[in-house]
Formats: C-alpha cells, sequence, structure tokens
C-alpha cells in the first residue's frame, strides 16, 4: 500500500465513502483500525443522534448528548468521543496496515479528540485516512503542517 500519510475526503457526506474504503481495504486483507459511524446508511435520527463503532473491535458510541428541546448547543458529547479515541487507540496499538477515521472534528480542530490516535499512527508509518468538512480543513491543514492532502478515490489500489 503506498499512499501519503494524511489523506482526507473532503465534504460532509464522506461517511459512506470511508466505510466502503474500509471494506475494500478488509476484503483485501487488510487490518484497517478506525472509526465510522454505526451505519452510515441509515438517515439520522429526528434527535440527530452520533453513534461511531471502533473497527475491528466493534465497540459502539453514542458521541451526541441530549440538550433538550428547543437548545442550539454542541451536541457533541466530548468524554464519549475521547472515550472512542481510547478504544480506537487499543487496537491502533495491535498493529494496522491503515487508520480510517469518520470525521476530524471540532474537537480535533482543537488537538483534541483522535488527534493523539491520528499522530501516533503517522509516526508508526501508517497511512491515515479522513474525513473533514468546511468548518475544519484549515484547522485540519494546519495541525498537519502541510502533510495532509485530498484523496482522489479514483487513485485507491
Amino acid at each position: 500500500m503506498n499512499h501519503p500519510p494524511l489523506s482526507y475526503l473532503f465534504g460532509d457526506r464522506s461517511s459512506g465513502q470511508l466505510s466502503a474504503l474500509a471494506g475494500q481495504f478488509t476484503a483485501e486483507g487488510k487490518r484497517v483500525v478506525g472509526a465510522l459511524p454505526l451505519d452510515p446508511n441509515l438517515p439520522s435520527s429526528k434527535n440527530c443522534d452520533m453513534d461511531i463503532r471502533i473497527i475491528p473491535g466493534g465497540a459502539s458510541f453514542r458521541i451526541s448528548q441530549s440538550l433538550g428541546q428547543g437548545s442550539a448547543g454542541c451536541r457533541l458529547d466530548a468524554g464519549a468521543l475521547e472515550m472512542a479515541a481510547i478504544a480506537c487507540a487499543a487496537e491502533l496499538a495491535k498493529g494496522a496496515d491503515i487508520l480510517i477515521l469518520n470525521k476530524f472534528g471540532k474537537l480535533e480542530a482543537e488537538g483534541r479528540g483522535f488527534c493523539p490516535v491520528i499522530a501516533e499512527a503517522i509516526s508508526a508509518s501508517i497511512p491515515v485516512i479522513l474525513g473533514v468538512n468546511r468548518f475544519n480543513l484549515d484547522a485540519l491543514l494546519e495541525w498537519s503542517g502541510g502533510l495532509a492532502r485530498e484523496l482522489e478515490l479514483a487513485c485507491i489500489d
């Protein structure tokens, strides 16, 4: 596998593509580690619940919290996301051919969340593929020090 150390899919709907990539790499016999939506093909629930699963272990985490009717604050449960990152790091420590993460999001833009997992993978020469939206792209590019490259799906081997 010859991939840049850190690649990203840009857009708000990259979850399905990342899940498909994980399936493709797994079918090729590669050990894929990461965090992906529990089911990227299901439409979001009316409550906008966010659930991710750790691969290959299968542990799932609800990373959203209910703030009550009419609330407008951030629904991300930072503690649950940090626990998911710890579980992902434990899988990464067992060895991996590639790390695939659903999103470089708000916590990662602050240097938290999955950032230590991403850094560990890069330092171990394990390629990383993740999703990022327009709100966090600049933070990803800054955090990566210019290392991140947009992924061209046609170039995946």
